[in-house]
């Protein structure tokens, strides 16, 4: 079952009347349930007979917190556009505890004084639905307990999806799924114009920065776990299978390197191709080597803000830096050799660096706004690691620098 945990103002009820359009009327519950603490059993009955249900659920108490097998589903929307609905709809909705408060007192009044209702909504709202912390929160303090319990509870979603994605996401989930959505662009609850009271919110809460310090991580964690969802799919759906393109570095029969992520296009240095490392410091690396290809090899003849000793390989189930061997080449030209006894006949290594500049940053004359750390060239797998002109790292060098000053 899809249990749909809808923090409000997060254009749940859009995503809920689309996700619903894939199921029959009678194997959904949407719109209609707001669970409390003793509707733990009321959820298993729902389990036993529905696919998709919808919830929004009674702050604190932890009323998830016993619910298993079930793939959990919540939207979460940057911060400050999240209260500023909130606030409006209160505002507009009498039958809100904080309404007549809202139409009294200032924004910037209301949220002062009752800050525990608002400060850091979405995060309080989700971690408590799952995790009973209340007295904890009181004791040790608020941020510090949610901040904690924060990443258990992402844990248990299957899917966290920021609210500008939703459009993206319920064209990706028919791909993992295998299941349509002919709803797929419904859109609700739409809120109407008001009069600069939302400009009033905004103000109020750019001065309070506590209100939203969570949320803004929770909004960034959701940014980053629908980027590695996405990619998830995307993966499933067109697998990678060592083709001939750009990425492609180096083959020899059915041997190859492919420089995966975070490579920027090849570029030719006269008949030599040349892959500059950016914008990310991590770039991925894939490999596919006979027994006797015991290294993976390749130059790098330029470095931009940083040092050829700051370039580090790494195993990426570890993160472990591996035993590099270095090769001089020529006056700015270095060869690092990886090590590659310890992985099998395909995989993955990381190249690493500690930062990655622009021309902007590293240069007199050049305004580039282009993230890029090393040139590489001569990617290769050798039987042996450095020769005869093996030097040590200590004995490297900068290395050629990319115009810098």
């Amino acid at each position: 079952m899809i249990f749909y945990l809808r923090i409000p103002k997060t254009g749940s009820e859009t995503l809920s009347s689309r996700m619903a359009s894939a199921f029959l009327p009678e194997e959904t519950h949407v719109l209609s349930l707001e669970l409390r603490t003793w509707d733990e059993d009321r959820v298993k009955e729902l389990q036993r007979g529905k696919r998709f249900v919808d919830a929004h659920v009674a702050r604190g108490g932890g009323a998830l917190a016993n619910i298993r097998d079930c793939d959990f589903l919540c939207t979460v929307r940057e911060p400050v556009e999240q209260l500023v609905s909130l606030y409006r709809h209160i505002r507009r909705e009498p039958a809100s505890a904080l309404h007549r408060a809202a139409r009294t007192l200032s924004a910037g009044a209301l949220f002062d004084n009752f800050a525990d209702f608002f400060a850091n909504y979405q995060t309080a709202y989700l971690v408590l639905a799952f995790e009973p912390l209340e007295a904890r929160m009181e004791r040790d303090g608020p941020v510090r307990t949610l901040a904690a319990a924060l990443p258990r509870v992402v844990d248990r979603l299957r899917w966290l999806v920021p609210t500008e994605k939703i459009d993206e996401f319920v064209s990706l989930w028919p791909i993992q799924s295998g299941i349509v959505i002919p709803n797929r662009h419904a859109s609700r609850n739409r809120a109407p114009e008001d009069g600069g009271v939302g400009d009033d919110a905004r103000a109020a809460i750019a001065a309070r920065p506590h209100l939203t310090s969570l949320d803004a991580s929770l909004w960034s964690l959701a940014r980053e776990h629908f980027a590695a969802w996405r990619q998830e799919v995307l993966d499933k759906a067109t697998p990678w299978s060592f083709p001939k393109d750009s990425r492609l570095a180096y083959r020899n029969g059915d041997s190859g390197v492919w420089l995966r992520d975070n490579w920027r296009d090849p570029l030719f240095s006269g008949d030599v191709k040349q892959w500059w490392a950016g914008p990310g410091q991590l770039s991925r690396v894939a490999f596919r080597r006979s027994v006797n290809e015991r290294f993976l090899h390749f130059d790098v003849v330029v470095v931009s803000g940083l040092n050829r000793v700051d370039i580090q390989a790494l195993n990426p189930e570890t993160l472990r830096p591996l035993p590099l061997q270095y090769e001089s080449r020529g006056p700015d030209c270095v060869r690092i050799y990886a090590p590659l006894d310890t992985f099998g006949p395909a995989g993955e290594i990381f190249i690493s660096v500690p930062i990655v500049m622009a021309g902007i940053l590293s240069t007199r004359d050049d305004n580039s706004l282009v993230r890029q750390s090393f040139a590489s060239q001569e990617w290769g797998l050798s039987e042996a690691g450095a020769g005869e002109r093996a030097i040590s790292r200590e004995d490297m060098g900068p290395g050629a620098q990319w115009r810098i000053f």
